[in-house]
């Protein structure tokens, strides 16, 4: 569930399947005027297959929000999609990526989006570019999540790995991270180093 920035607009994810509830991945994203006067109106009935996570650009003009492409299939790939709210076109900006979505977060100028995705073990943050769906890889190791763009370019996110529970970290725009918080250090380090072979 997210709002449009001037508050007039909720726009929210529902499975809307009704007697197939059950086995259905159909998720579709809804907009309603916050104030109840009209009906809530599907802006993806199209796609039979999942559409979540809404996000409205800070301009108020784009909405956000990740799809599958096969119905029923609940393993397929999460694409970031773009919809101009006043045309109804939309746009896959990260068709071209063979990464699936986990999460995702304006920032703070609209230019581009803040992202998690899988990648060989772990959960990296990205930067993808709004206009060309370009990527860049912000993070290294760890498995990142909760991404929150401040308005200086920098990202806050949390992040864990198989040897310590989450932590609050800050990377700039530049690619430098620094560890924010430091959670139970007298336990952590107590534990066995895990090496991987």
């Amino acid at each position: 569930i997210t709002f449009s920035p001037d508050g007039r607009t909720v726009y929210f994810a529902l499975r809307e399947a009704g007697r197939i509830v059950a086995k259905s991945t159909n998720l579709d994203i809804f907009s309603a005027p916050t104030d109840g006067s009209a009906a809530p109106a599907n802006l993806t009935d199209p796609n039979d297959a999942t559409d979540n996570l809404p996000a409205v650009s800070p301009d108020g003009k784009t909405l956000a929000y990740v799809a599958m492409a096969r119905p029923t299939y609940e393993a397929d790939r999460l694409v970031l999609m773009l919809r101009d709210l006043a045309s109804g076109q939309v746009r896959p900006l990260t068709q071209a990526w063979d990464r699936s979505i986990s999460s995702f977060a304006w920032a703070a100028d609209g230019r581009s989006l803040v992202a998690t995705a899988g990648d060989t073990l772990e959960e990296p943050v990205f930067r993808v570019d709004a206009r060309t769906g370009a990527v860049t890889r912000l993070t290294k190791e760890g498995h990142a999540g909760n991404v929150r763009p401040l308005p200086n370019g920098d990202v806050l996110f949390t992040s864990n790995s198989v040897m310590a529970p989450d932590d609050l970290y800050r990377v700039t725009g530049k690619g430098q991270v620094s560890q924010l918080t430091s959670v139970n250090p007298t336990l952590l380090v107590q534990f066995d180093p895990v090496k991987f072979v």
